[in-house]
């Protein structure tokens, strides 16, 4: 036989046993080989073009056939939805995990088309921002979570959401109420923590976690740094001046009557007295006379705040704190001042003892003036504390 002639009839051959395979793979191979097949070729271009993975599973179940696609045709909604229409606005996952989210949703396609036992994975997370909830910090910087992710919208086999926990320290835990959960999209949640910042600090809560179907396996952790004391200088702190009469003794007219010759004795004295909160102070006058009928005045102030500690705050340190006493003899009419050493409690006292008539329970008086305080305080609670701050 001619050479060419046989060349042809082999061609021939060929091109019919081709036909032959085609017709045998596409029109008697069962549709569910068939879907198998098309699914493992989509995985294989996936893994090979990673960043083309939307159009490739987009590909894959349009080719499914029809036979197969018509029996699970919610899978293959839920795939098209949450799997090839992701924006890439809102979630904020990269190529190589959308891509092999992708695989493994088609891996779990193919187990249900040849009826094996495989549920869809559950949901997957991104991004938390912010990451750190600081409660040291301005509560508006935390007070809106924002979770990317992928499947929000899938149940658990007790038909919840992903759930939101609150943790202490101790491991004790409670749920985040839903109405503070804003479920946006498949891959979105949003957290509204807005005036949350006492409820966590009074119940201790160092972790925010995620739970499905009652796991956090895998899940994203929101840290919690606690709430720390800080510690303030109130420097050159202005408390003013404190006047006092002190009342008329047992002895004298009420008269007194002061020269070179004839003194009178006098104390003055002054106190600080200083609380968790507050610095109080109080000012003695302690006036006699030397001779005649010996006038006589005593007595204490009352106590005055001179300054009181801001909501949650305590009282470390005051200086100078300490009494401030001054012992003189007067021999003069009018107001008469007395300054006092550096370091004192007071700056000077301003003295009136003696004026024409009788001075004893009216005119007879001091005025304190103290000097600058510095004040050091921490800070006991926070100032959004539910609890009692003092």
């Amino acid at each position: 036989m001619n050479p060419i002639h046989k060349y042809r009839v082999f061609s021939l051959n060929y091109l019919f046993l081709v036909i032959i395979v085609f017709n045998i793979e596409g029109c008697f191979t069962d549709p569910v080989t068939r879907a198998v097949n098309q699914i493992d070729r989509g995985i294989s271009a996936i893994k090979e073009e990673s960043s083309d993975w939307q159009r490739i599973v987009l590909e894959t179940l349009d080719d499914l056939p029809k036979e197969v696609s018509s029996t699970i045709t919610e899978d293959v909604n839920f795939l098209l939805t949450n799997t090839v229409a992701v924006t890439g606005i809102e979630l904020k996952c990269n190529a190589d995990f959308l891509a092999s989210r992708a695989i493994t949703s088609l891996i779990v396609l193919q187990a249900k088309i040849l009826n094996k036992k495989m549920n869809y994975p559950g949901p997957a997370f991104c991004l938390v921002n912010p990451s750190i909830i600081d409660l040291n910090s301005d509560q508006e910087k935390w007070d809106k979570i924002i979770v990317s992710g992928y499947d929000f919208n899938r149940k658990d086999i007790n038909g919840n959401y992903i759930q939101v926990i609150l943790e202490d320290k101790e491991g004790k835990s409670f749920f985040l109420p839903e109405e503070r959960i804003g479920r946006t999209t498949h891959y979105q949640l949003s957290l509204a923590l807005a005036g949350m910042a006492s409820e966590i600090y009074d119940n201790r809560v160092v972790k925010i976690k995620f739970q499905w179907a009652g796991s956090n396996e895998g899940a994203p952790e929101i840290v919690i740094n606690p709430w720390t004391s800080k510690q303030e200088l109130v420097r050159s702190l202005e408390i003013g001046s404190m006047d006092f009469t002190p009342p008329i003794q047992c002895c004298g007219d009420g008269d007194f009557d002061t020269g070179d010759s004839d003194p009178t004795d006098t104390r003055l004295e002054s106190q600080i007295e200083v609380s968790p909160t507050l610095i109080r102070g109080r000012v003695s006058m302690w006036a006699r006379e030397v001779s005649e009928d010996h006038t006589f005045v005593n007595g204490w102030s009352d106590w005055r705040i001179l300054y009181e500690a801001p909501k949650g705050f305590v009282i470390i340190s005051v200086s100078p704190n300490s009494a401030s006493t001054y012992k003189t003899n007067i021999t003069q009419k009018g107001e008469i001042p007395f300054r006092l050493p550096a370091g004192e409690s007071i700056d000077r006292y301003l003295v009136r003892l003696d004026r024409k008539g009788d001075e004893a329970g009216s005119y007879t008086s001091v005025t304190a003036i103290w000097n600058k305080i510095n004040v050091i305080i921490t800070q006991q609670k926070p100032t959004f504390s539910a609890k009692d701050n003092n």
